[in-house]
């Protein structure tokens, strides 16, 4: 987890240090190994650092390739840069550091845009092309490293990996968006090609920006996921599905624990942790596998005993820490480390599971993303539901959402039956995209009207919703038009929910305390 500022300037001048050293330390909880600036032309490049592959301070940041050319910042780490830096090697390039950062330095170098393709890895990353005064932005194909941008009254640009870090900046005012704010209100979280502050956007997963002064910025996607969904690969048996796919989870992990600084895992005794955890014990022995668990005093939400009781079949070493209502004087803390509101009901554990873990690990491996990629949420249930419910007539539907939502209780547990039996019912007189989106909603259309009040009312209404639906969640379905419902709903919540918001928050959680999570 590091932490990447830049700036480009839109006149004559090169950019003020001392404002891109500000931007910069307003990260230094991502990266507390080591902090670089570095001034050239109408660039300004910053970085901090959390030392991750290579700790020697030739990896540092801000970094240079042998022909002073081109300068690079990068968060996050290339799985697969051995690979690459041999490729790279075989077609003459010499490298001066053991670090990813030279590798996708040097391969950008060599392929431009197009080495993205051959990454596997998460990233943002900055390179400055001093020659052709260019400036390359780009993120992973699922966006786990944030990017945030914001154009200035100049003509030029600055980034950041949080959003706080651009109004630094004098160019950024900061104001709030009042349609992002709306959304942030029906979904706890703000859709991700978006940010809470007006004039601050996201660059979206996937995706490369070309940034010059005389064309302004041109994004690019390289990669489709949707296009995985649309040409289903078939397999003999269900055997040999199970076994490749256990083949690929087992690579992903192997390529996971490559660090030079200590590594462990998040458990909760689910099927994603604990598969994450299985794949480690076939590379590493028990003892020297490091598990965190942060369980609740309330039964319905812990999971700590479940987790402990799979730490003690497999021999691993566990440990757990219970939250509780002293707890709660982290909250200021979380907030800021969100650096965007989150309203996350995983929100402050997450964040007080990544503290208790980095006590004793620089890196740990997540399950995070397991119920969007192999359907573990209860919500693809009450998809299946819906859909059979449709053919119902829509007076009955309507009658049954009524009465259940007067008589049924209040029920405090974690999602609880009366709440699920609401939700369901008041579903079923929307079409599946929508109702399907439906879940996510914390407060309603409705409701939202009754939140806001006088000006905000007047510039979000029908807007709002319009953005919400048909150009985030409805977007996203036309993209899978005519696959398996189910498929649908996987690839919308991968492309929505995984993701929410760009700065995620067990990653974002990490950077609090200089932890790396990587899933």
């Amino acid at each position: 987890m590091c932490g990447v500022t830049g700036w480009i300037s839109g006149t004559a001048d090169s950019p003020d240090r001392e404002v891109l050293a500000r931007m910069t330390r307003a990260l230094a909880h991502r990266g507390p190994d080591a902090e670089g600036v570095v001034i050239e032309g109408a660039a300004g490049l910053g970085h901090r650092r959390l030392a991750i592959i290579d700790l020697s301070t030739d990896a540092n940041q801000p970094m240079r390739d042998a022909s002073g050319r081109y300068l690079i910042v990068f968060n996050g780490e290339i799985y697969n840069f051995a690979e690459v830096r041999r490729e790279l090697e075989t077609r003459g390039h010499c490298f001066a550091t053991r670090s990813d950062t030279e590798v996708l330095l040097e391969a950008i170098k060599a392929w431009g845009p197009a080495a993205l393709e051959r990454l596997n890895g998460m990233f943002a990353l900055a390179l400055w092309d001093k020659q052709r005064r260019t400036l390359l932005l780009a993120r992973d194909r699922l966006g786990k490293k944030p990017l945030f941008y914001a154009r200035l009254p100049d003509g030029g640009l600055v980034f950041a990996s949080e959003p706080h870090a651009l109004t630094v900046h004098p160019g950024v005012p900061g104001g709030i968006d009042p349609v992002a704010l709306a959304h942030y209100l029906r979904l706890n979280y703000v859709p991700c090609d978006r940010s809470l502050l007006d004039d601050v956007r996201s660059l979206p997963p996937a995706c490369y920006a070309e940034f010059d002064l005389a064309s302004g910025l041109r994004i690019t996607r390289y990669w489709d996921l949707a296009a995985k969904f649309r040409d289903k690969r078939s397999f003999a048996s269900d055997e040999a599905a199970a076994e490749e796919l256990r083949a690929l989870i087992d690579d992903a992990v192997r390529q996971r624990l490559v660090s030079d600084v200590p590594l462990g895992a998040f458990l909760s005794g689910g099927v994603d942790s604990s598969t994450i955890v299985a794949s480690m014990l076939e590379q590493r022995t028990p003892s020297s596998v490091l598990t965190f668990t942060s369980g609740f005093l309330e039964d319905s939400f812990d999971e700590s005993p479940m987790a402990e009781r799979i730490a003690a079949q497999w021999g691993v070493a566990h440990r757990t820490q219970h939250l509780d209502p002293k707890h709660l004087d982290l909250l200021p803390a979380m907030v800021a480390a969100a650096g965007e509101p989150l309203a996350d009901t995983s929100s402050l554990p997450m964040y007080f599971l990544c503290g208790f873990t980095r006590q004793n690990v620089t890196v740990a491996l997540s399950g995070d993303g397991g119920d969007e990629c192999f359907a573990g949420y209860e919500t693809y249930v009450a998809d299946k539901l819906h859909r059979m419910a449709a053919h119902s007539p829509r007076w009955l539907r309507e009658r049954a959402h009524g009465m259940l939502d007067r008589f049924l209780p209040v029920d405090h547990r974690k999602v609880g039956w009366p709440e699920k039996a609401r939700r369901l019912t008041a579903a079923l007189a929307q079409d599946f995209p929508r109702a399907h989106s439906s879940w996510r909603d914390i407060f309603g259309a409705d409701e939202l009207h009754g939140i806001m009040q006088g000006g905000w009312r007047e510039q979000v209404s029908a807007r709002a919703e319009h953005d919400l639906f048909d150009a985030y969640f409805g977007k996203h379905f036309a993209e899978v038009d005519g696959c398996d419902p189910l498929d649908q709903a996987t690839y919308v919540d991968i492309k929505t929910w995984i993701l929410f918001p760009d700065v995620d928050n067990s990653r974002n959680f990490g950077a609090g305390f200089g932890l790396q999570v990587r899933f």
